[in-house]
């Protein structure tokens, strides 16, 4: 897993966007905790030779939602995985909090955390380019609070 001090998070060192916290829950360190903002955008690059060959992994979204969220229900954010290089990354527009008559995106894990699947890649060799994984949402109109995020997890993907 990749962990929130490791993901480029856009306004990440404004405390008035975004605070940077320990979460006895947590595997890491510091958790990212969303104060409020209207452009959210957050990033994460792996090197894909550090990950096995011949292999189709699964990129997810690790996090909660504090009691403040806000505009998370109105709105869907953008999630996508993406070879650096290529246009190959499909864009999922996705729902972190559940309105009602909606299908669940997110799942519950058995860690306490809730985890949202960004997207996929084929992993050919290692040598294809950075993998990119980014969520992002801009509205003028509607902010975001109260997203905390673990961290973006990659893991073989089942055939």
């Amino acid at each position: 897993m990749i962990g929130a001090t490791a993901l480029d998070v856009i306004r990440g060192d404004t405390p008035q966007y975004w605070r940077w916290t320990s979460l006895p829950e947590s595997r890491f360190s510091e958790v990212a905790e969303l104060q409020q903002v209207w452009w959210l955008e957050v990033k994460g690059k792996i090197e894909p030779r550090i990950l096995s060959s011949r292999t189709r992994y699964a990129t997810y979204l690790v996090l909660k939602l504090n009691r403040n969220k806000k505009g998370f229900r109105e709105r869907t954010v953008a999630l996508r995985v993406n070879v650096e290089g290529t246009e190959s990354g499909k864009v999922r527009s996705v729902y972190l909090d559940r309105p009602e008559n909606a299908a669940q995106q997110a799942q519950e894990r058995g860690d306490g955390w809730m985890e949202i699947e960004m997207g996929e890649f084929w992993n050919e060799y290692g040598d294809d380019g950075t993998v990119e994984c980014s969520l992002r949402d801009f509205d003028p109109y509607l902010y975001k609070q109260g997203l905390i995020i673990e961290g973006i997890e990659l893991r073989p993907k089942e055939p």
